[in-house]
């Protein structure tokens, strides 16, 4: 079986408040190499985390995202909504994530969401993202399920891009589209694959990330259909059903 690349998604959201620093830490120290996190915008061009366009989920907000300016979502509380002992913790600014992810050594995979605020804001995230992660010292996977937006990031950046793709979504024009946006992976849902069709991608050159498997049996069968990686919401007991070290992670 091929060794799979753990992606802790929403940094380890099992147990933490996702995409905040204590759901990346609590991964960091489980051993995981790689987080997955999502980027969306303020008001007024703040780049920071979170997956929601909206506030209710995840914080003691309310509203979209694309109303707020940065000094509302700063004051907000993105923890207790998990459990009481994560009261108080914030919205983290990508800048504050990209330097914690180069102090720990740790890989970002950055999803780039789609703004309600429609092209300008979109345009503003891609821009404003891109110059962030710069010349970051950890690894950088930038992906998106906006291709166009993805297409625009790779005029910005010489990280590499991913192509992520809803569930139902993965049609047979695949190839093309991802060869429109010049990546260099795809992330499809575990429920759009089949061993040809992952073979195919795979002959291709590409690595395939697949989105979001928390079954160690599931990880297994993609593992032997030849997937390079999983993304995972506690890749610890993931690590530990795959049979993974905590040493092998960190390699």
């Amino acid at each position: 079986m091929a060794a799979l690349r753990l992606f802790a998604h929403r940094g380890l959201s099992a147990r933490a408040p996702e995409n905040t620093i204590a759901a990346l830490e609590v991964a960091a120290r489980a051993g995981a190499e790689w987080v997955e996190i999502d980027a969306d915008i303020s008001a007024d061009g703040v780049v920071f985390l979170c997956h929601d366009a909206t506030l209710e989920r995840t914080t003691n907000g309310s509203g979209p995202i694309a109303d707020k300016t940065w000094a509302e979502l700063a004051r907000l509380d993105a923890g207790a909504w998990k459990s009481p002992r994560f009261a108080g913790e914030r919205l983290p600014l990508l800048s504050e994530v990209v330097e914690w992810a180069s102090r720990r050594g740790v890989g970002l995979n950055v999803e780039l969401k789609s703004p309600l605020g429609g092209a300008r804001q979109a345009r503003r995230l891609v821009d404003a993202a891109c110059e962030i992660l710069g010349d970051a010292c950890c690894g950088v996977l930038v992906s998106s399920f906006n291709h166009l937006m993805l297409a625009r990031a790779g005029r910005k950046t010489s990280h590499p891009l991913a192509c992520l793709f809803e569930a139902g979504e993965l049609r047979e024009d695949w190839r093309t589209r991802v060869e429109l946006v010049g990546a260099r992976a795809i992330h499809p849902a575990w429920e759009d694959l089949t061993p040809h069709r992952l073979e195919r991608m795979r002959a291709f050159g590409y690595d395939v990330n697949v989105w979001t498997v928390n079954c160690a049996e599931k990880a297994r069968e993609l593992a032997r259909w030849g997937a390079s990686g999983i993304f995972c919401d506690d890749v610890e007991a993931m690590a530990a059903s795959l049979g993974v070290t905590k040493d092998a992670l960190l390699d």
